[in-house]
């Protein structure tokens, strides 16, 4: 791509590594302009940390099924 348009300006907008065995964005983009992490957005509300064992997420999904019952739907993994 850099060949293609070599006076192009590259933006990256990511939260993971742009690849697995080459973990630099920097080194892909350049340097970095922001950076707004996991932790400000969690601290801030505008995102979530979601790890929870299958235990926990059946149980609060059924607790949301009690207050949200239109959100089950029975056709969710039926074999076809």
């Amino acid at each position: 791509m850099r060949d293609a348009l070599p006076n192009a300006t590259y933006l990256g907008f990511t939260g993971t590594p742009i690849e697995s065995a080459d973990v630099n964005t920097p080194a892909v983009f350049g340097n970095y302009v922001d950076i707004y992490d996991i932790a400000q957005a969690v601290f801030e509300g505008k995102g979530m940390i979601v790890a929870m064992s299958r235990r926990i997420a059946v149980k609060l999904y059924n607790a949301i099924v009690q207050i949200k019952p239109e959100w089950h739907s029975y056709e969710y993994g039926r074999q076809r």
